[in-house]
């Protein structure tokens, strides 16, 4: 019977970790699934767990005084999460939801704080961690004080982008509304905007991804250089 190796194992995070501390942590690990639109953490919880995406895709959220619902960014599969709580043993500053079907590894706070100090390098992956979630703070706070909600999308897909083996540049669309809750638009602006993208040539859709064309059009319309509206 052929045996299934434990999804830790694929984790960038843990590459250079023995395996026999790996095997270890596999252990005291757990594995949970969540199904679309579940809640994985809840804003103001207790954060005494270290979230690992294994497959699936999930969004940050934070809801604004006046009760609307703000999608912070998106979690892909292989990213971890809950790290904030985690460190300084707080409450959880936003929520996590499921945008699809979901597995995960999770890790308690104990576990992961003992692999993080007896890890160099460990540590240095969660310094990095914490400085891109600063930087992507001052990005979404940039982004939002963009007066053209045009402009405002193609940012926030532009932080989207990924680039195959093949040197193909595509965007994973995230839903419209989550789309929406990152730009501050509705989602009918969200959909007449990737309308316009694939209208002028610089984006094809298949399916759920954008497929870039003209990915330096798309980068011009971020700094205000050209404008298809």
């Amino acid at each position: 019977m052929l045996m299934t190796r434990h999804p830790i194992y694929s984790l960038e995070f843990f590459s250079g970790i023995p395996e026999s501390i790996l095997n270890s942590i596999a252990h005291e690990s757990q594995l949970r699934t969540a199904i679309r639109n579940q809640q994985v953490i809840t804003k103001g919880s207790l954060g005494d767990e270290l979230f690992f995406l294994i497959r699936g895709r999930l969004q940050v959220v934070d809801v604004t005084e006046d009760g609307r619902e703000l999608c912070i960014h998106i979690i892909h599969e292989g990213e971890y999460f809950g790290e904030l709580a985690v460190i300084d043993g707080g409450t959880r500053s936003t929520s996590v939801v499921s945008i699809a079907d979901a597995e995960l590894l999770v890790l308690s706070r104990a576990t992961a704080l003992q692999l993080i100090y007896s890890h160099p390098i460990l540590a240095e992956r969660l310094m990095k961690k914490l400085a891109f979630l600063v930087r992507l703070s001052s990005q979404n706070r940039a982004m939002l004080s963009i007066q053209n909600p045009f402009q405002r999308i193609c940012t926030v897909l532009t932080t989207l982008i990924r680039t195959l083996p093949s040197n193909l540049k595509v965007i994973e669309l995230p839903p419209q509304q989550s789309l929406a809750g990152m730009t501050n638009c509705s989602r009918e602006t969200v959909s007449r905007a990737i309308g316009q993208l694939l209208n002028t040539g610089i984006a094809e859709k298949d399916r759920k991804m954008l497929i870039l064309r003209e990915p330096e059009r798309l980068q011009s319309i971020v700094k205000g250089k050209i404008s298809i509206e």
